[in-house]
């Protein structure tokens, strides 16, 4: 084989690329760190995961290319059929013309690593034995403690019992760790395991020619999923108590979710009778969605004090931090190693209504230190989770 020819990673995993979920982000974003580093890029989406009507507004092809990242789809269809039957019968393409399409890569494309993310335990052994067969290596993308998820009132890690977590490390060569908890957990387990900390990363340059949404129009907005109601119910309360209404303040609720879990929020804002204050958007295209953080006079994203919001890295930060926009946190997790209150961020107290309250009022009351805090913030991002910043991170870790 040529060894001039550039080494290939093939993430495999997620379906749905490249359009939708903070996992599909990651990957584009890991993705143009690693061309950044000289490596070609192929994203394998075994079936379609989203609509009909979304794969053709987003023009999700069945191979294609986004950014210069080539993906594929192996169920011959770029979008989820709403028939069972056919539903099914493209799965079972899609397992087979993967298999086919990772041994191609393999052995005529210098695929040299599969990037992976799945969170069961089953389909990762899949994927490292499919590594080994080919003699490739797995990079595993760890990004949650899987079994915090779905128990969100685990304070301690002792508490969480899952095989996931403490297995596997057999079935990955290496690992990508988004947060310092994460990393130390790897450490705990096996010690030697090759392994880099990547935080959320961004291409802040995408953001640049993104014009504001509004500009004579306030409100704040949280980015997120309905898996995470507690803490969408815990904003509203928030934004309840603040001078908001009194002072023609909105919040925007962009969230993905079914349509039950969107109808049950929409039924908790009439209870609360604020859904005059308060829009519920979903599925927005990305550019909408950066329009609407640009234009927004702060945005959201508190965290919990429990196991799964310490372990995590919410991916909305580096967006956020962009978006050149004030962030209003808490004080959980990796916020704490990055931001500093009144500085780069406004951190409230963790799980503290009054807290997330009290700090929406300073920035309904303070324009001008808002304004200054969200340009810190994004110089801040520029440094940390810009993806260019970590190009030499990941040649080092593919290389050894």
């Amino acid at each position: 084989m040529n060894k001039n020819i550039k080494k290939r990673v093939l993430f495999t995993g997620a379906n749905g690329f490249p359009f939708g979920s903070a996992v599909i982000q990651r990957q584009i974003q890991m993705a143009k760190a690693l061309m950044n580093a000289d490596f070609k890029i192929l994203v394998i989406n075994k079936n379609g995961s989203h609509s009909k009507n979304i794969a053709e507004r987003e023009n999700i092809v069945v191979q294609g290319n986004y950014h210069g990242i080539d993906y594929i789809y192996c169920s011959l269809l770029s979008y989820r059929p709403d028939n069972f039957i056919v539903r099914n019968l493209v799965k079972k393409i899609g397992s087979i013309i993967e298999f086919f399409t990772i041994f191609y890569y393999r052995i005529f494309k210098n695929a040299t690593h599969i990037f992976n993310n799945s969170i069961n335990l089953k389909t990762l052994k899949y994927y490292y034995t499919l590594s080994k067969i080919f003699k490739m290596e797995l990079v595993y993308d760890y990004v949650e403690i899987i079994g915090s998820l779905g128990n969100r009132d685990k304070k301690e890690l002792e508490e969480v019992k899952h095989d996931f977590d403490y297995q596997f490390l057999n079935y990955s060569d290496k690992i990508i760790a988004i947060s310092n908890y994460l990393e130390n957990h790897v450490k705990s387990i096996d010690p030697n395991k090759e392994m880099i900390k990547i935080p959320p990363i961004i291409d802040f340059s995408y953001f640049g020619d993104i014009k504001p949404k509004y500009e004579d129009v306030s409100y704040f907005l949280f980015c997120g999923s309905a898996v995470y109601m507690d803490v969408v119910n815990f904003i509203i309360d928030a934004f309840i108590h603040s001078k908001s209404q009194d002072n023609d303040y909105h919040l925007k609720l962009v969230i993905n979710g079914s349509h039950e879990q969107l109808n049950n929020l929409r039924e908790f804002i009439t209870e609360k009778k604020c859904q005059d204050n308060i829009e519920v958007l979903t599925k927005l295209p990305y550019d909408d969605l950066i329009s609407y953080y640009k234009s927004a006079r702060a945005l959201l994203i508190p965290v919990s004090n429990n196991v799964q919001d310490n372990a995590r890295f919410p991916f909305k930060i580096c967006e956020y931090t962009a978006s050149k926009r004030p962030i209003i946190t808490s004080d959980s997790g990796a916020i704490t190693e990055y931001f500093i209150d009144g500085e780069n961020a406004f951190i409230a107290k963790t799980d503290d209504c009054s807290s997330l309250t009290n700090k929406l009022n300073l920035v309904i009351d303070q324009p001008a230190l808002s304004n200054k805090v969200g340009f810190n913030g994004n110089e801040l991002g520029q440094r940390v989770f810009n993806f260019k910043s970590y190009s030499s991170n990941f040649k080092e870790l593919l290389n050894k």
